[in-house]
């Protein structure tokens, strides 16, 4: 079977977060407030057990002489999880709680998780994030039930 994932061209990009968005919408995820963090017009921040799709703005200041003035050029990101060949994440479940789907996907059973957070710790990307209110991990899914 092919191995999937997601690709994001982002010379085509233009930061709308209309991706994360439809991640939210889809598993049902809660708002975060989306607080402005006053050093950029990224407003989600990073991933976490609430946001598994994150749209970066990395901002640098334009080269001198350039034909733009404004003083920042904007490269947009998105940013996801990255289901790995060799998943941090998954070998350090101690419960089995975190396993590879028939697609490949790298899946958290919430139903098996008991929230010890060993992975968190072992995902070299910072993906993987236990949720406050219920002590699970949680991450993206790669829409595994669609």
């Amino acid at each position: 079977m092919p191995t999937t994932g997601f690709f994001t061209d982002t010379t085509l990009c233009i930061g709308c977060k209309a991706c994360e968005v439809a991640c939210k919408q889809w598993n049902q995820l809660p708002d975060d407030g989306y607080h402005f963090t006053g050093m950029s017009y990224d407003n989600t921040v990073h991933l976490g057990a609430t946001t598994w799709r994150h749209v970066s703005f990395i901002e640098r200041p334009m080269p001198i002489g350039s034909a733009d003035t404004s003083g920042l050029a904007w490269l947009m990101a998105s940013d996801v999880c990255k289901h790995c060949a060799r998943a941090g994440c998954l070998e350090n479940c101690p419960t089995g709680a975190i396993i590879r789907t028939e697609f490949g996907s790298v899946y958290v059973q919430p139903d098996v998780c008991n929230g010890c957070g060993y992975c968190v710790v072992g995902c070299p990307f910072g993906v993987i994030d236990r949720n406050p209110e219920d002590g699970r991990a949680w991450k993206c899914t790669l829409c595994y039930d669609r």
